[in-house]
């Protein structure tokens, strides 16, 4: 039994394709009747993705940018970089 980051889970940045894996476990929390906070960090963690704002959807068309200019002249250097400082 491991302590879940409950902050973190709220956090993390999902695609359609990675919120179906998401959507039956909040199905499972609620069909359980479950309160707790993880169920509460799960259903935040949908909501914000499933409905992007301009500027989370404007940050992943950068990131993509960013990392096709990367790829095609620098190798994935400055991604990399960038993305294990948590830039992008």
């Amino acid at each position: 039994a491991h302590e879940i980051d409950t902050e973190r889970l709220r956090n993390i940045k999902a695609g359609p394709l990675q919120l179906k894996y998401f959507l039956p476990l909040l199905d499972a929390f609620d069909e359980k009747g479950d309160t707790s906070e993880v169920r509460e960090a799960l259903a935040t963690l949908i909501r914000v993705n499933s409905s992007p704002s301009i500027r989370q959807k404007a940050l992943g068309q950068l990131r993509f940018w960013i990392r096709s200019i990367d790829t095609k002249y620098n190798q994935n250097r400055l991604y990399w970089y960038m993305a294990h400082k948590g830039i992008v």
